[in-house]
């Protein structure tokens, strides 16, 4: 079962990369691999036509290491490891195979705390050349917040289903994202006001299927067992249009597809597939 009343706080990372990593760095981003920057993973997935998603697949080893690969090419994106104690999940931009990974140097972390999980950057986009005082990180122990994921469970008729909720930081008028950080003036994603730069996304509620005689999803184009984690995402102004969908394909029990699209990003569909760790 999953830990309850765990204080919810992200770690201080070392501010300096060490200095074999930093030529290591270095060296790569001269040959343009290295991936230091996390803007890639964080940027809006784009406006396409046709509501069309960005089709990318979740690889699960040992129940505690996740893999994040967009489908077509096969291309890596994202690592993510739960901790040992279930209180937290580390996300890297970089694989464990590959040189630059350094697991205690995580780009961006998940805090767990009763049903919920908050997301945050390790370096602040907007903070990265403020002092760690004058840092965001040191008003309230959080640096730049990503998302902010609550579960919960619903009743349909007799059955009962894992619902989800989340809110993102909003975007500008020309698409761009708003850095959510807090000497900016604004609060915690758990927290915003009406006022505030944001958007939401929850979980849409599977339909009765008469044929089946069962609750059902309608995974469009997609073949997907039956999972308590399986689900699909809308936004509160657009009840029938999928921004992510999230399911354990038929290849096994460690496989699952994560489709998403305008607004979400890499990051933000897979912290939203991570969240459904607990889901049982």
């Amino acid at each position: 079962c999953a830990p309850r009343g765990m204080a919810m706080f992200m770690r201080r990372p070392s501010l300096q990369l060490p200095t074999l990593r930093a030529f290591d760095v270095a060296d790569q981003l001269e040959g343009g691999f290295a991936r230091e920057s996390a803007s890639e993973v964080l940027a809006p997935s784009p406006k396409r036509g046709g509501r069309s998603l960005t089709r990318a697949y979740v690889r699960m080893t040992n129940d505690e290491d996740y893999y994040m690969y967009l489908e077509q090419s096969d291309t890596f994106l994202l690592y993510a490891r739960l901790s040992e104690d279930g209180t937290s999940i580390d996300i890297h931009t970089y694989q464990p195979s590959d040189p630059l990974f350094a697991a205690s140097q995580p780009a961006m972390t998940m805090q767990y705390q009763n049903d919920t999980w908050m997301v945050g950057l390790q370096q602040c986009e907007n903070c990265v050349s403020s002092s760690p005082a004058r840092a965001c990180r040191g008003m309230d122990g959080h640096s730049q917040q990503l998302a902010f994921c609550t579960h919960a469970m619903e009743s349909l008729g007799n059955a009962k289903v894992h619902t989800l909720s989340i809110t993102l930081p909003g975007l500008y008028p020309d698409g761009s994202r708003v850095v959510w950080c807090r000497r900016m003036g604004l609060p915690s994603l758990a927290r915003p006001r009406t006022s505030d730069p944001v958007l939401k996304v929850r979980t849409k509620l599977p339909e009765w299927n008469e044929e089946r005689k069962t609750l059902c999803l309608e995974f469009k184009g997609r073949m997907v067992k039956s999972c308590a984690r399986n689900f699909q995402l809308c936004t509160e102004t657009d009840a029938a249009a999928v921004v992510c969908q999230f399911g354990l394909t038929s290849h096994g029990d460690a496989e699952f597809i994560l489709d998403y699209q305008f607004p979400m990003s890499h990051l933000q569909a897979f912290a939203a597939a991570l969240s459904t760790v607990y889901w049982s």
